[in-house]
């Protein structure tokens, strides 16, 4: 499941990453992949599905957004159903994330905090969009 981004994916987008430094399955419906950045932490959480129903999806969605916190402000995603990310923070926050529900697919996603990281989370968020199946 971490193939929903590469390291060229992310080096695409301006988030220079080397490789997928581990991943870790809960099981088969949820991975964490921690990839090596050059500047910062680089992860994307993914549950697949985030809950068998819709409202269980939505609850998950609510769960991820609470777990990466900061003033969080929805934003429109290419497919996605609702999305809210945290990248307007303060500079001296060290993560910009993104919260992506589509159906009942949940994922969050953190790259280093910079000036473009609302732009590179959305582009590497419609492209794990794109993947799903």
């Amino acid at each position: 499941m971490c193939s929903a981004l590469t390291p060229d994916d992310f080096t695409k987008a301006g988030v220079p990453v080397s490789r997928l430094q581990g991943a870790s399955l809960d099981d088969d419906k949820s991975v964490y992949c921690v990839y090596d950045g050059e500047a910062g932490k680089v992860e994307l959480d993914l549950f697949y599905p985030a809950g068998d129903t819709p409202a269980e999806a939505n609850n998950a969605f609510r769960a991820a957004q609470s777990a990466i916190g900061g003033k969080l402000e929805p934003l429109s995603v290419a497919g996605a159903d609702e999305a809210s990310t945290n990248a307007a923070s303060p500079k001296g926050t060290d993560e910009a994330s993104i919260v992506v529900r589509k159906g009942t697919t949940v994922f969050n996603l953190s790259i280093p905090h910079n000036t473009e990281a609302r732009e590179q989370l959305v582009k590497l968020s419609e492209l794990v969009i794109s993947r799903l199946k």
